[in-house]
């Protein structure tokens, strides 16, 4: 009496009672066979058990016996006995009422008769079962503790290893770190065995929770089967989720950035007839145009190395950007200027510019990615 109906199935856990109850008269002995054709032992025989009819009779562990039924919707385990009496010369009257009475019970343990059987696998039609499974990804995020990321473009690689069955299963994929127009990322699928699914993470919202100061998402998946039909299960094993992230392209994040300096290199070609080995700037001036569009509060430092200043040190320049568009203008006058007169260096008449980009960490930004400075 049970949702799940058998065709056949191995048994995990389970003990054959036999409740024998002898009415015969006390002088007439014998055996009592028993034979359970839906019942196999491990070597696939038909279970048999032959006793005597005045002994006790033990459990039987059925770890391992297999239970075969013919009609998936007649649930019966069919059982035969034949009692044998002993050849005896005295005389015994036997009357009308006097029997032998046998029951059969079927027990997950035998000091618990309440408890059912159990399974290792099965072949038939097994009741909805779920299977809750739950893991964490750690995220690799370098200079920077990130509130919330808007992703241009990804994918989150989800891996099923079922070991359960080939069966259709229903899984729900919960991810609430993640979020899709302000709900968090869930995805129902329909599984069959093992597989390997792949979802866009285009216009996705990460904010990830912080775990011992290491980022992480968390996840959760819900494994349902309530296939109708006969399939073949695993109960031993389980289904397991792997999850991670690939192939992120990211287009705005927020948070607190603490990472090395933004430094870009550029050469100017002196625009000139003249060849210029070394001369000092009677006047002149650089203007230096900054047009920050990340979002973020930055000093930016230049130097140039072939240009010093009185003191012989080369030209450097430092500017607290609070403003997204600035424009400074430096004097040049009583700097000197080195430039490589060898026509065949490749620094020949060049000058080399260098901006870094430092950026205040203890300001909570936004730092979009499809812009720079």
């Amino acid at each position: 009496e049970n949702e799940n109906k058998i065709l056949d199935a191995t048994i995990n856990n389970g003990y054959l009672l036999i409740n024998l109850q002898n009415n015969l008269p006390a002088n007439l002995d014998g055996d009592i066979s028993i034979n359970i054709p839906n019942i196999l032992n491990p070597d696939g025989e038909v279970l048999s058990i032959s006793f005597n009819l005045s002994d006790t009779v033990d459990p039987i562990d059925l770890n391992q016996y297999e239970t075969i039924i013919d009609d998936i919707d007649d649930q019966q385990i069919f059982y035969s006995y034949e009692v044998l009496t002993a050849n005896n010369d005295d005389y015994i009257v036997i009357n009308q009422t006097d029997n032998v009475d046998i029951s059969f019970e079927l027990v997950g343990d035998i000091s618990d008769i309440d408890q059912q059987i159990t399974f290792s696998s099965i072949n038939g039609v097994i009741e909805s079962q779920e299977n809750n499974v739950a893991g964490d990804v750690e995220l690799e995020i370098d200079g920077a503790t990130i509130q919330s990321t808007l992703f241009e473009s990804g994918e989150i690689i989800v891996e099923i290893v079922n070991n359960i069955s080939d069966a259709p299963i229903n899984l729900e994929i919960v991810i609430d770190e993640i979020f899709d127009n302000g709900e968090p990322f869930t995805k129902n699928i329909i599984i069959s065995g093992s597989q390997i699914e792949t979802f866009s993470l285009e216009n996705h919202v990460l904010s990830p929770t912080y775990d011992d100061d290491l980022p992480k998402i968390f996840y959760n998946a819900i494994a349902v089967s309530s296939d109708p039909s006969a399939n073949e299960y695993n109960l031993l094993e389980d289904i397991s989720v792997n999850l991670s992230i690939q192939n992120i392209i990211i287009k705005e994040v927020t948070g607190y950035f603490n990472q090395d300096p933004i430094v870009e290199t550029s050469i100017v070609n002196l625009e000139s007839d003249n060849i210029i080995k070394e001369g000092i700037l009677e006047s002149g001036n650089i203007e230096i145009s900054i047009s920050n569009n990340l979002g973020l509060l930055a000093d930016v430092n230049f130097s140039i190395d072939q240009i010093l200043d009185t003191n012989g040190n080369i030209f450097s320049y430092s500017i607290p950007h609070d403003d997204l568009e600035e424009v400074v203008s430096i004097d040049l006058s009583n700097h000197s200027i080195l430039l490589d007169n060898n026509i065949d260096s490749e620094m020949y008449q060049k000058i080399i510019y260098t901006s870094e980009v430092v950026i205040n960490s203890d300001e909570l930004s936004t730092l979009n990615l499809e812009n720079n400075i």
